[in-house]
């Protein structure tokens, strides 16, 4: 099918990132082979929805509509939803993905659940009508229990179970095979497309093997457990308790009732008492990063899918996180060197700075001076005044894939999604996405003063929860001389270069 009349390049520049519409044309090629190898079936219910809208439907519509239509096109827009960098009416379609009203036949949910489970009645389980939502491959159905129970606590004869969509594994496993002959095609037509010469192929792969995990549920309900075990000591925060009964296929556990974290304001308007949108931003920040990067354990659980439909605010104010299919971990090696990558930047140590990112990296060909280059780059945008935070962090890690060829491993990838996800996040609840990385500077700060009595009495090289040992702080300190000189020289030749330059007011002479 021709996908030309949809796929436009001018009508996609204008939904890109400033400075970025020279990308329109690769992005429709890559959506245009994406889409002509969908299924005839679903192509033609794609084309046919697009024809029905009227002819001057705005290209973020279009392309709003066109994502409920696949699995991976879906997760894509829930990703890009919060992101500041795209027009504001692009991203308000694109929320909308976050939690859509629930389209799947009432009969067709009831029919696959007791395919699943068996009968729903003689376990004493009544489902209520409606469905509560529905999102890219599962639909959420309301229960109760009407039998005797062992419950003591009466709020368990309530919940919800998140049930897979019919064939939704075959179609998303499928769509994910077609995302990794994306990056093939991109790999080859990097010249005709002129866009860098980047392992395309092996980076969608990485994306295709996380993203799988969103149909396995029996590892969505090992990841709640896990939460649960972690967050269980935090009364801010509302990890969803399991219920009887599970199966790979459908997750029971705790109804969550309340509203997306973004809109806060419905409950203040009613009279609700909740802690303000700063506050919920903070604790957002924390619980999503801070805690897990802090973590003892030796890989950290963190959830990999916080858009705004996956965290809601309780009535009595508590922060929700649902959702766990997608998760990831951080190994102790990758904090260590994140912490050593940031304190290396606030010290303006190249060398550091480049060990830290060559650590991270798993590539075997790394473009050694495309690497220094990148961190002269990003040294510099420090000198001028840049916080080396998170979205600093995200920035160099994407240049240093580009001139550096370093690679990173999956989790790690799927870190920095998060982090970009809940800088959109933030930035939606607070005004900012600063939060996110205050948040962090504080909850550091508290580990390094709680660490600082026993710092005295433990071997040098210990690394405490921090990740950063006294021989460490002994060789940041010994930077901050050469760190000063380093700042000095480049204002004194950035000064030099405006003095020696005409003045604008005489350019015109």
């Amino acid at each position: 099918m021709s996908w030309a009349k949809l796929l436009d390049d001018a009508a996609l520049a204008n939904v890109l990132p400033q400075g970025h519409q020279n990308l329109a044309a690769p992005i429709r090629a890559a959506l245009a082979f994406f889409l002509d190898r969908l299924p005839q079936t679903q192509q033609r219910a794609i084309l046919d929805e697009q024809s029905g809208l009227p002819p001057l439907t705005p290209i973020s519509m279009r392309l709003g509509r066109l994502a409920r239509q696949s699995p991976v096109l879906h997760k894509l827009g829930q990703v890009l939803a919060r992101d500041t960098r795209l027009p504001l009416e692009f991203r308000l379609q694109l929320q909308q993905l976050e939690a859509l009203p629930p389209s799947l036949p009432w009969r067709t949910i009831r029919e696959q659940l007791q395919c699943e489970l068996g009968c729903l009645e003689l376990q004493g389980i009544e489902l209520e009508y409606p469905a509560l939502a529905e999102a890219s491959v599962a639909v959420v159905v309301p229960f109760r229990r009407t039998g005797p129970t062992q419950q003591a606590d009466a709020d368990r004869d309530r919940g919800v179970f998140k049930v897979l969509k019919p064939h939704i594994r075959e179609t998303l496993l499928y769509e994910l095979e077609l995302l990794q002959q994306v990056g093939v095609f991109l790999d080859e037509s990097c010249e005709s497309l002129r866009i860098p010469v980047l392992d395309y192929g092996d980076t969608f792969r990485q994306v295709s093997e996380c993203l799988a995990a969103e149909v396995r549920l029996d590892l969505e309900q090992q990841h709640l457990r896990e939460a649960d075990a972690c967050y269980g000591d935090d009364p801010a925060v509302l990890i969803p308790r399991l219920l009887e009964p599970c199966s790979p296929r459908v997750t029971a556990m705790e109804r969550v009732e309340g509203v997306k974290i973004t809109e806060s304001h419905v409950f203040r308007q009613s009279g609700i008492a909740v802690p303000s949108a700063t506050r919920l931003a903070r604790t957002v920040a924390r619980t999503l990063i801070a805690r897990p990067f802090l973590a003892r354990s030796g890989h950290a659980l963190f959830h990999a899918d916080p858009h705004a439909g996956n965290i809601m605010l309780t009535r009595d104010g508590r922060v929700a996180l649902l959702d766990w299919s997608l998760a990831g971990r951080l190994s102790e090696s990758a904090r260590r060197l994140m912490v050593q990558l940031a304190l290396s930047a606030a010290v303006t140590d190249a060398v550091g700075i480049e060990s830290a990112l060559l650590g991270l990296s798993i590539s075997a060909d790394v473009d050694r001076q495309g690497l220094k280059s990148t961190v002269h780059q990003f040294l510099q945008r420090i000198v001028r005044g840049e916080y080396p935070g998170s979205r600093w962090l995200t920035d160099l890690m994407d240049k240093s894939y580009e001139l550096g060829k370093l690679r990173f491993e999956p989790d790690l990838m799927m870190f920095r999604e998060t982090l970009l996800t809940l800088e959109g996040l933030l930035c939606s609840m607070a005004g900012n996405a600063a939060v996110l990385d205050k948040e962090m500077v504080r909850e550091f700060v508290w580990q390094f003063l709680a660490e600082w009595p026993v710092r005295w009495i433990m071997p040098p090289d210990h690394r405490f929860g921090t990740r950063i040992s006294n021989f460490d702080l002994i060789h940041w300190a010994q930077r901050i001389p050469s760190t000063v000189a380093y700042r000095g020289v480049t204002a004194w030749m950035q000064m030099s270069e405006i003095v020696a330059s005409p003045l604008p007011i005489f350019r015109s002479v």
